[in-house]
């Protein structure tokens, strides 16, 4: 029995010696296993990173350097990350360029708005209607409170006031500085184009036929001290006042008058003024058309006053 068990005990040490061998055999191999995947791991790197892992920088106290110094290790951490992470990161939200953007691509921004009294200066008609179609607002006034129209007007653009009628821009725009109005602009004026623009102003409801600017000229002034006699006519139709009187007591028929416009001094006759309205200086047109030279003027006065007086004495009224 004693030897039965001593052989038993013996060959049971002998499984237990094999399997521990085993076990450390296989426990060899796992750590064998777990050091080839570290190493594999440690050699792979992605390609965006430069084929090789980097390596962290030394750390560095920010606080004993000087300010050049921490400036010098910002910019090489910086230039560290960019080389490392690339166009991988995302970039950053830019506010300013957002705001440039959409100053950029406002259609009320300064230097549309610019653009816009410009190409209505000139007459160019394309360009005032992309900038509406784009988003402008048709009434916008500059710093002196004048739309598109009133500079329109400037030069006789009648394109672009036709355009800008029909967009419903304000007739009644006044120059912050002068007061003079679209109407006074186009009855300065003296050519063709002029003349249709006068017609499309007084065609609109809200535009005042009296409008006095600064001096207290009213458009047919306007006419008379440059020699246009050809809105009289259509200012008559719409109930122009030419009896009214400036600041110095002038009428339209002093102006011409005084410049010798002897076809404006017709005009304004057939249309009714009266000739014998006195200034401040107690002139009337004759005096004044007498101390300039213009006899011819004075004649004509004369003739009018005398068919006046005796459809008068005929009639008992002025005609």
């Amino acid at each position: 029995k004693r030897a039965r068990y001593c052989s038993y005990t013996h060959l049971l040490l002998l499984r237990i010696g094999s399997k521990m061998a085993s076990w450390s055999d296989s426990d060899e191999e796992d750590d064998h296993k777990v050091s080839a995947e570290l190493q594999q791991e440690e050699a792979f790197v992605p390609k965006s990173y430069g084929g090789e892992k980097p390596k962290p920088p030394p750390v560095k106290c920010l606080i004993a350097m000087n300010k050049e110094l921490q400036n010098q290790y910002r910019d090489e951490v910086k230039m560290e990350y960019h080389e490392r992470v690339g166009m991988q990161a995302k970039p950053r939200f830019n506010v300013v360029e957002f705001i440039r953007k959409l100053i950029k691509n406002n259609p009320n921004s300064n230097s549309k708005k610019k653009r816009y009294f410009d190409s209505c200066l000139m007459n160019d008609v394309t360009v005032v209607e992309k900038l509406l179609l784009k988003g402008l607002y048709p009434r916008t006034e500059d710093q002196k409170g004048c739309n598109g129209l009133y500079y329109a007007c400037i030069e006789g653009s009648f394109d672009v006031v036709r355009t800008l009628l029909q967009s419903g821009v304000p007739v009644r725009t006044i120059h912050e500085d002068d007061l003079s109005t679209p109407l006074h602009l186009a009855c300065r004026g003296g050519t063709n184009a002029y003349d249709r623009i006068v017609d499309l102003l007084l065609d609109e409801k809200e535009v005042n036929v009296d409008a006095k600017d600064i001096r207290g000229m009213t458009p047919a002034m306007w006419a008379a001290q440059r020699d246009n006699y050809r809105p009289l006519a259509s200012l008559s139709e719409f109930g122009a006042d030419f009896d009214a009187q400036d600041h110095e007591g002038w009428t339209a028929l002093h102006f011409a008058a005084y410049a010798g416009h002897s076809r404006t001094v017709k005009e304004l006759l057939e249309e009714g003024a009266h000739y014998s309205v006195k200034d401040k200086l107690d002139q009337t047109p004759w005096d004044w058309a007498m101390k300039m030279g213009f006899d011819g003027i004075a004649a004509a006065l004369d003739s009018h006053a005398r068919k006046i007086r005796k459809f008068k004495e005929k009639w008992g009224y002025s005609p």
